[in-house]
């Protein structure tokens, strides 16, 4: 389980960062 969750963290990680510059660019443009 241990390596599977190792191998599957790039990918959340990815995910997660994703989700978050859109969610800023979303603030971003909703206030200009």
């Amino acid at each position: 389980m241990s390596l599977y969750n190792h191998c599957l963290f790039p990918y959340v990680a990815t995910f997660v960062v994703f989700n978050l510059f859109f969610y800023l660019f979303c603030i971003c443009a909703y206030f200009l």
